[in-house]
């Protein structure tokens, strides 16, 4: 068992964040078209769109947003669209 979860726990750190950036190399290249007109149907989306598009108030959003409760792959599609700083 204990094998197991040394492996388990292994394979995770080392593909989790390979996982994430994948999505977000294809979020930013694939589907940007997409998650732009999904940002401009939901205020919410669009709200952050505004937030992150100031540099002093982007990087605390950001630190708050990977607290939070959002799955992964839609904080990934959300930092994608955003303009580039």
């Amino acid at each position: 068992k204990t094998e197991a979860v040394i492996w388990g726990s292994a394979l995770t750190a080392i593909f989790l964040p390979i996982g994430g950036w994948l999505g977000f190399l294809l979020s930013r290249h694939v589907l940007m078209d997409w998650a732009t007109r999904l940002s401009a149907k939901f205020p919410t989306l669009e709200a952050l769109h505004s937030v992150f598009s100031q540099p002093s108030q982007s990087l605390k959003i950001m630190i708050l947003l990977r607290l939070s409760l959002f799955f992964f792959l839609i904080l990934s599609l959300i930092h994608s669209i955003l303009p580039d700083m």
